[in-house]
């Protein structure tokens, strides 16, 4: 099941990122997105709907099932919060 999942996900993102630019899409086309980014995009899916309190399975469920676009801002969302989170710890580093 983890295998068909990750091959969900990568045929998901393939398809964001094979959209045609019809100038109707305000945002570039999303960078392919990494495992970790993925993760935080789900997480921040469930808290959002306030499935926190689900079973991980379910809230999982949930995202695989969810509209291209929900998924797509998400997504963008967990990209920002990670390029944020390194920046901030590779200052703290220094």
């Amino acid at each position: 099941m983890k295998n068909e999942t990750k091959n969900n996900s990568a045929r998901r993102q393939q398809a964001i990122n094979d959209q045609p630019d019809d100038g109707k899409n305000l945002e570039p086309p999303l960078p392919p997105a990494d495992e970790r980014t993925l993760a935080v995009a789900e997480q921040l899916f469930g808290l959002k709907w306030a499935l926190r309190k689900e079973d991980p399975q379910h809230v999982h469920e949930e995202w695989e099932h969810a509209a291209d676009w929900i998924r797509e801002a998400h997504i963008r969302q967990a990209m920002l919060i990670l390029e944020t989170a390194d920046k901030h710890a590779k200052r703290s580093r220094k």
